[in-house]
């Protein structure tokens, strides 16, 4: 947008990118994202719910209206319902002025499934069947994040804030996730499609001009996994592994953005390392080698400029649990074995004066999880086997979770809507919240105070306790 200024505004730790405080003056037009309900071709108009409030709007589409992001076609004819679009509209008469097709179902949801890999899956879930997965509930939480930015110089118009909502994942049930003031439910606009939460908070003469504060609070039941080997006429484990959909799958298995598996000196890294997959070798041996693997030949490093891309953790050799939870996700899936990371922070309370790498830190922190057919998703976590881990076999953090961590989103390179100021990417959002401003006045000088604290809600039950205490969990070789 003309006259617009970005600024990296704060120093929010290992795991999110400094955020952009953005700063406009007034503007001609509207602009809006949203998901297109319906489509009246006769009326030449567009139903699009506005991402956040949920409020529909009903569009105009005229001859000098510019529609892109249709593959094969640049003409309005190709819009669909259920596609996420940006709009750039004439805000007096409705009448759109540029929709752009961000997320359209049809490019992302084709099946990936054939005759071939359908049997190359039997084959892994056979050869999968040497483990089990126990699962047992540990605790209900609930966490808050309270958040304040004060920029002294800015005087502002509106503020509007993104926060990462709490998926329902294998390690953690029951989740729901608030934000106040505001909070609407939506979601990102990459193919990821992770859910989010956005407030648009009206400034007024007498407070938040210059300061805007929020609170996020979560609830969840953390859930404990533990990979054994099964004993011999062992059938089963205390859970079956839910098949994996395919649209899951291909999530789990793409490529791009920071997961640059293309990058030669991944490529090479692979190589050195002698990665290829073998034809006996079933996912979860092949994902214990990576594991050692990146154990053995990297060390651990955090600051706050650190870059997370393959290109660049292969070539130092040393990263942080975001670039080595990346990395041990970025080689299974070269296999064709899905895998994803983890962005969160730990399940307990923020501790006063706590750093990391001379930073002010809350408990962020980044794990990888990958699927084994047959099995589940079996959890890894590369930088703390790799810091913590001091016994002779090193996979204290390979196929066990305690239960002790709250996943805000899966994987990297969320697309945030910023309502004015169109998509805008960022790497991660568990460091802090998401803060667009408008306004005028100065950008100098951002101020950001904020602080993590957990409690637990409830016990888990007694036959989960007694099931727990009775359990031994060799590790897996």
């Amino acid at each position: 947008m003309a006259g617009a200024t970005f600024l990296r505004a704060t120093r929010l730790g290992p795991l999110l990118t400094a955020l952009l405080v953005i700063l406009s003056g007034s503007t001609s037009g509207e602009t809006l994202s949203g998901k297109i309900r319906s489509i009246d071709r006769i009326a030449r108009t567009v139903n699009v719910q506005a991402l956040g409030s949920g409020a529909d709007r009903t569009l105009r589409i005229d001859r000098e209206s510019v529609v892109a992001g249709l593959p094969g076609s640049q003409e309005w004819a190709g819009l669909g319902v259920g596609q996420l679009v940006r709009v750039t509209l004439e805000a007096e008469t409705a009448t759109i002025k540029k929709l752009q097709v961000v997320v359209s179902p049809t490019a992302t949801g084709a099946a990936l499934t054939t005759a071939p890999v359908i049997q190359e899956v039997a084959t892994r879930a056979d050869a999968n069947r040497l483990y089990g997965l126990t699962t047992a509930t540990v605790r209900s939480i609930e966490a808050v994040l309270s958040y304040e930015m004060m920029v002294p110089g800015v005087r502002a118009t509106e503020w509007v804030v993104v926060a990462a909502q709490a998926p329902e994942l294998p390690g953690q049930m029951n989740a729901r996730s608030s934000m106040d003031p505001g909070g609407h439910p939506t979601w990102d606009l990459s193919p990821g499609h992770r859910p989010l939460l956005v407030s648009r908070i009206a400034a007024n003469a007498h407070e938040n001009t210059n300061r805007i504060t929020a609170r996020v609070q979560y609830h969840s039941t953390l859930m404990s996994r533990h990979l054994d080997r099964r004993q011999a006429g062992d059938q089963g484990t205390e859970t079956d592994a839910i098949p994996l959909g395919a649209e899951e799958r291909r999530r789990a298995l793409a490529k791009g953005g920071t997961y640059e598996s293309d990058a030669p000196e991944f490529r090479r890294w692979m190589s050195a390392e002698s990665l290829a997959m073998q034809p006996q070798e079933s996912e979860i041996d092949y994902a214990r080698r990576v594991f050692l693997v990146i154990k053995r030949s990297f060390t651990y490093e955090y600051h706050e400029t650190l870059d997370r891309r393959l290109s660049r953790v292969c070539a130092a050799r040393r990263s942080d649990c975001g670039g080595l939870s990346i990395l041990f996700a970025a080689a299974l899936r070269t296999q064709g074995i899905p895998a994803r990371i983890l962005v969160g922070r730990w399940a307990k309370s923020a501790e006063p004066g706590a750093q990391l790498g001379g930073s002010a830190y809350h408990q962020w922190h980044v794990k990888a999880e990958f699927y084994a057919d047959g099995v589940g998703w079996i959890p890894a976590d590369p930088a703390a086997g790799l810091v913590y881990d001091q016994s002779a076999e090193g996979l204290r953090n390979f196929g066990h979770d305690e239960g002790d961590f709250l996943t805000l989103h899966v994987d990297p390179d969320l697309v945030l809507d910023t309502v004015h100021f169109g998509p805008q990417p960022t790497p991660f959002l568990n460091g802090g919240l998401g803060v667009w401003v408008v306004g005028s006045g100065s950008l100098v000088n951002p101020r950001v105070r904020q602080d993590w604290q957990v409690r637990e809600v409830g016990a888990p039950s007694r036959l989960n306790r007694l099931a727990e205490s009775m359990r031994s969990t060799p590790t897996p070789r």
